[in-house]
Order: C-alpha cells, then sequence, then structure tokens
C-alpha cells in the first residue's frame, strides 16, 4: 500500500475474496502494523478500498488499537534502540514519532472515503486483545488462552545503552546481545529508573505537541478503556550523567565483544549482516511470486 502498488493490491483482495467465498465466510480481517502509514494518505485509502470492492466485497472498515500514547512512544523507541535502529532518544522522539500523524491522516482518509473507523483501546495481555478484537468488534466467541504467550522480550535500559556502545566501538549484530541478556537471570538484569523517567519525559513532551489530536482520538474509545491524556507541560527531567548497569550485564556485553573477535564471531557477524539480508529478500521474493501463481489460478478457475 505504501509502495502504492495497486495491481498486486487488486490481486491479492481478488483472493481473499474467492477463498472467504469458497470457505463461507462473511467477514475477511487484514492485520499488518505497516498498513497505517500506508493508509494515513487519502488517495491511499481512497485506492485501497476501490481495490476490495471492485474483488467483491460489499464494505471496508478500519480497526484501530490505541494505546496510551505515552507508553506507545517509549516501547517503540525501546523496540527501535533494541535492533540497533534507533537515534539518540532526543533525536528519535523529537523526529521519528509519528504515529499520531498516521492516525490523524487515517482519520482525515476515512472520513474522506466514507469508510468506518473501529478504535478500540490496547491491553498488555494477550487474552485481552482477543477478547476485544473477537467478541467486542466480530462479535466471535472463542477460547482465551490462560498463559502470556508474548514472545517479544523487551531489553532493559542498560542493556540497549551496552547495544548502541558495542556497535560503535565494533559494529557487532544487536542480535547476539539481545539473545544472552535476555538469558540472564531477572536479578541480574538492572534496569535504571532514572533513564525510565527521562525517556517518559521525552515521550510527554512528544504527545504535548498534540495533546488535542491524541485528546480527541481518547473521546473515540469506549468509555472504559480511555487513556488520559495530560494538557499542561511536562515537567522537566533531566537528563541522566550515566548509566547504571549490574556486573552481569557488563560482563554479558564484554563476552559477546570478545567472541565477536573469534573466527566464529566474525563469520556470525558476516552472516547476519552480509549474507542473510540479501538471502531473506531472495526467500521473500520468491514466496511472493508463487502467491501470485497461486491467486492467479484461483481467479482464472473461478472465472
Amino acid at each position: 500500500v505504501a509502495r502504492q502498488s495497486w495491481p498486486v493490491v487488486r490481486r491479492v483482495a481478488s483472493w481473499y475474496f474467492l477463498e472467504a467465498r469458497k470457505q463461507k465466510c462473511q467477514t475477511v480481517v487484514i492485520s499488518c502494523e505497516q498498513l497505517l502509514p500506508g493508509l494515513a494518505n487519502k488517495a491511499n485509502a481512497g485506492e485501497f478500498s476501490a481495490c476490495f470492492k471492485a474483488a467483491g466485497f460489499q464494505s471496508i472498515e478500519f480497526m484501530v488499537f490505541l494505546r496510551d500514547p505515552v507508553e506507545q512512544s517509549v516501547s517503540l523507541y525501546r523496540h527501535k534502540a533494541k535492533n540497533g535502529d534507533a537515534l539518540t532518544a532526543e533525536e528519535w522522539f523529537e523526529t521519528h514519532n509519528k504515529t499520531v500523524l498516521h492516525l490523524n491522516g487515517l482519520m482525515a482518509a476515512s472520513e474522506a472515503h466514507n469508510i468506518k473507523v473501529k478504535l478500540l483501546g490496547y491491553a498488555s495481555h494477550p487474552a485481552d486483545l482477543i477478547k476485544r478484537f473477537f467478541n467486542t468488534w466480530l462479535d466471535l466467541t472463542i477460547s482465551v488462552p490462560s498463559q502470556d504467550r508474548s514472545v517479544n522480550s523487551s531489553l532493559r535500559i542498560p542493556e540497549l545503552h551496552l547495544i548502541a556502545c558495542c556497535q560503535s566501538l565494533d559494529r557487532l549484530s544487536p542480535y547476539a546481545l539481545q539473545a544472552r541478556f535476555v538469558e540472564l537471570k531477572p536479578q541480574d538484569r538492572t534496569e535504571d529508573e532514572r533513564w525510565l523517567d527521562y525517556l517518559a519525559y521525552l515521550a510527554r513532551l512528544s504527545v504535548h505537541q498534540h495533546h488535542k489530536v491524541w485528546q480527541e482520538l481518547a473521546m473515540m474509545l469506549p468509555e472504559d478503556q480511555r487513556f488520559v491524556v495530560e494538557t499542561e507541560e511536562p515537567s522537566v527531567v533531566e537528563r541522566p550523567l550515566d548509566v547504571r548497569c549490574s556486573d552481569a550485564q557488563l560482563r554479558t556485553a564484554l563476552a559477546v565483544m570478545k567472541e565477536g573477535q573469534s573466527l566464529r564471531g566474525r563469520s556470525y557477524h558476516l552472516w547476519v549482516t552480509w549474507i542473510k539480508p540479501p538471502l531473506s529478500r531472495m526467500k521473500w521474493s520468491l514466496i511472493r511470486v508463487l502467491r501470485f501463481l497461486r491467486e492467479t489460478a484461483a481467479i482464472r478457475v473461478w472465472n
């Protein structure tokens, strides 16, 4: 959608419609975290809707899970920093925190093309998300898993700083460090509360710039799922001058750096940095070709 590959979108929409009729389904759900930036554009949203209606779908509806913007901003920054993709915290919150702009664009685009938008509040536990998604929106009753199946483990702030330091010194892949930090015992994984407060302050500053938009979005949520948006400018929190980590965290980073100097470590870096990415692109290109052939065959058979 973001690349405006509308012939591909039309083929996918046609295939979804045919599969839904084959399975006697009344609703097709498409979920992708990268849909929001692409649909935050009136032209893209209109073309997207037209592709699916041309395929046979009678109506299109957008659904968005909204999280407290301060929590969401900090979480997204930590995710980017974990993968070595983030700038400094100050630069990232000032220039790359664009969720509110995308949401505002989506609402304007949906209004322009008469597309219904459903907003639901985010929940940290998967069971609550499942209930809101299937029970509230789709009106389906399904069994909810009792255990938290979260697989995207968060790193502590000191661990994020150690990853950044290791990358700047030796260009190590962040994935080796991620895996080793997660393996540490909980009591050995120190968290620096001063940095958590500072990141929350940066997030509040970013949210405050668009607090009226966030307030409007919050009021569109069910009453029991609304978050509170501060209207006053947040109190200043000074940037910590250092990072406090545990002995185990520091030793882990040093051990990974030492291993990175070995033949095995260099081979792993070569694999992750230079060999695996093009192979992954080739794999997904092949998957897209196979999907295209399957979708085209299904459409021809139906016709």
